[in-house]
């Protein structure tokens, strides 16, 4: 995003207050013998939401793709492509988090574009003409990561291995359906970790001198949001209307990241977290966002007490507010609570220097010493 302009992200339709069932139908309209993809991970391919969704299908020509795996893997991308296109799929369903959509963003090109193995995924890095997707891309989430919202996809190369974030104004589904009941089967982990997630979007965006002021001002109630609606839930895990709150917070929250803004440390080490060791996204950012806050400080103690003060901070610092949070949501809080080997971290310092919103954090990180230090404070 150039500063000083802003430019609206992709028109997709968002449906927030009518759940699936009407939703979808409100989508189909009546229309009947359409081939429809519904793809979703391991754990929801038995869920009674998939059995719903079966159900309001009944009238389509429902194909299934289940199994797809975590941070988006290049060989699930081509797998799904080719279902599409062998198929002539007019809508694809995606019933997941962050990893379901970004698989399927991109899978939903390719289809059209001839992406028929993993290296053709590359034709991201440099063309920016695609042929527009013939199937609808229609977003069921069951996190709060918010992916959904954005022109960007992050896929994993599984030769290097490592997490590469590809740009496109393709790639953000054309219909997006916000629905509480849909996180009731998400494991407590990860749907708080993704809320996590969500406050990282909404801090770094905050923070950052190339916010638009739209981008900022969603950024800001998103954030207020989220530090409420998270302890609710955790004090009522089948209430919807927390829930629902949530997902309105993670929608707000991305909107900068939607609009191309270019964040900060915590999303880039935790880019090179996610691809390199498997660290889910969530966790990077419950482990990482304090620390770098406490880094940044000197270049954003104001916008950090700003936000402090949304949440009635008292004199806290905005990381202790958050790491708090982090405890009471039951989240790691430390790179070794993740398993993470300590001799790793100087490797994964230089790899760092790889994803370029190291170099747009507000206080630039361009030393793989000084990322090195960062992480070890974390571990």
């Amino acid at each position: 995003m150039e500063k000083g302009i802003f430019e609206s992200s992709h028109p997709h339709k968002v449906y927030f207050d009518d759940g699936l069932e009407r939703s979808l139908n409100a989508i189909l309209q009546g229309k009947k013998n359409l081939n429809i993809l519904v793809a979703t991970n391991t754990s929801l391919a038995d869920s009674a939401t998939i059995k719903q969704i079966k159900n309001i299908l009944k009238h389509q020509t429902v194909f299934i793709c289940d199994g797809l795996k975590a941070h988006s893997p290049r060989n699930d991308v081509i797998k799904v492509s080719k279902i599409l296109r062998e198929n002539k799929i007019d809508i694809t369903i995606g019933l997941g988090g962050g990893s379901v959509c970004d698989t399927l963003k991109v899978a939903n090109i390719g289809a059209t574009n001839e992406f028929n193995n993993i290296e053709d995924i590359d034709r991201l890095k440099n063309e920016h003409q695609f042929r527009t997707p013939q199937s609808k891309l229609i977003a069921l989430p069951t996190t709060l990561s918010a992916g959904e919202f954005t022109c960007f996809a992050g896929i994993t190369n599984e030769k290097v291995p490592a997490k590469e974030v590809f740009f496109n104004r393709h790639l953000p589904p054309s219909v997006i359906i916000l629905d509480p009941c849909l996180t009731l089967d998400t494991p407590d982990r990860l749907f708080f970790g993704t809320g996590i997630r969500a406050i990282d979007h909404a801090v770094e965006t905050w923070c950052s001198s190339e916010a638009a002021p739209t981008h900022a001002a969603m950024a800001l109630r998103g954030f207020k949001i989220l530090m409420h609606s998270l302890k609710q839930v955790k004090l009522d895990k089948q209430s919807h209307t927390p829930r629902r709150d949530c997902q309105i917070g993670a929608w707000l929250s991305v909107q900068g990241v939607a609009g191309g803004l270019d964040l900060g440390a915590s999303h880039g080490i935790g880019h090179i977290l996610g691809g390199r060791v498997g660290m889910p996204h969530g966790e990077t950012s419950c482990v990482m966002l304090p620390h770098v806050l406490a880094y940044n400080l000197s270049a954003t103690e104001k916008r950090q007490d700003e936000l402090s003060n949304q949440i009635g901070g008292k004199g806290k610092k905005l990381n202790e507010a958050i790491s708090e949070l982090v405890s009471q949501l039951g989240l790691p809080t430390r790179l070794r609570d993740c398993n993470i080997s300590k001799e790793l971290l100087s490797e994964l310092a230089e790899e760092c220097l790889n994803d370029k919103w190291l170099g747009t954090n507000p206080v630039p990180l361009t030393d793989a010493t000084e990322i090195e230090k960062i992480l070890l404070r974390a571990w």
